[in-house]
């Protein structure tokens, strides 16, 4: 399956991404449309956050909801920061990587989906410490 994504905020012409290259899907209120993040490029979509989180899972896409703005291929997912709430698509993060915040009760969920001992997650929590996956 590819995705129809614009190239541009324009919405002019179209391309495809295989969704298993999207990092996550982030609604941006400024421009009035979802930002499609992939490692090296940013695409544009409409629509709402519900209907393409709905739409990756009806094609066995493993996405979840991150926040109300935003939804996350957890398949990506290289590492998780404690305390921020942040998720990483990169072991060894910098100040330039991407990222996709998540509110407490999602990083929870996504902590259990991806398997990290909540044990592991409480520690870190204390030191704001990087869990690499």
């Amino acid at each position: 399956m590819k995705l129809s994504v614009y190239r541009e905020i324009a919405l002019k012409e179209l391309t495809e991404v295989t969704p298993s290259d999207i990092l996550f899907f982030e609604y941006e209120e400024e421009i009035k449309k979802i930002i499609v993040r992939t490692r090296s490029k940013e695409y544009y979509l409409t629509g709402s956050i519900n209907y393409w989180s709905d739409l990756m899972a009806i094609n066995g896409f493993n996405f979840m909801i991150a926040g109300r703005d935003s939804i996350i291929n957890i398949d990506q997912v290289r590492a998780v920061e404690c305390g921020r709430n942040f998720a990483y698509f990169e072991h060894t993060p910098t100040s330039d990587s991407k990222y996709c915040a998540f509110s407490k009760a999602r990083f929870m969920y996504l902590i259990d989906k991806i398997g990290i001992p909540l044990s592991r997650v409480k520690f870190a929590e204390k030191r704001k410490e990087l869990i690499l996956i």
